[in-house]
């Protein structure tokens, strides 16, 4: 073989592994997956409610949807199968304590291609993006 085809050959052969390793791990994965993340605000669950409302629309791109409401208590939002290689469903829930209230965020998700339950689970993490809503409405409550 000559040494640029060689040097070919095995840069197929990395990004081959580099697919096919991950892929073989998240076949072991479980398709389904749990993540819970609370946090306590300073506000009642009447006036945090719009805040979270309002943070749900900001960062929605128009594939999600709110699947049910009952304020100021729960809303849960859902991504439907089949638009994306996952699908899931929120549950956000307003628990007055003290002079707050805990929001309480569950995902239930379904990750159904190998290589990208692998990216979930170990690159962005199952509950990345429950933690960046926390924070965004956080500082939307704050401010």
């Amino acid at each position: 073989m000559k040494p640029p085809i060689r040097v070919a050959a095995v840069a197929v052969g990395v990004l081959a592994l580099a697919f096919a390793v991950p892929s073989g791990v998240g076949a072991l994965l479980p398709v389904e997956h749990v993540a819970v993340r609370s946090q306590w605000f300073p506000l009642p669950p009447e006036r945090l409610w719009p805040l979270a409302l309002a943070q749900f629309e900001a960062q929605n791109d128009g594939t999600f949807a709110i699947a049910e409401r009952d304020e100021p208590r729960r809303f849960i939002t859902e991504l439907p199968p089949g638009k994306e290689p996952f699908d899931a469903t929120w549950t956000y829930e307003f628990v007055p304590e003290g002079t707050g209230t805990t929001l309480r965020i569950s995902e239930r998700g379904r990750v159904h291609p190998p290589f990208f339950r692998f990216v979930s689970r170990f690159v962005i993490g199952h509950t990345r993006s429950l933690d960046q809503f926390l924070d965004a409405l956080h500082a939307r409550a704050s401010g």
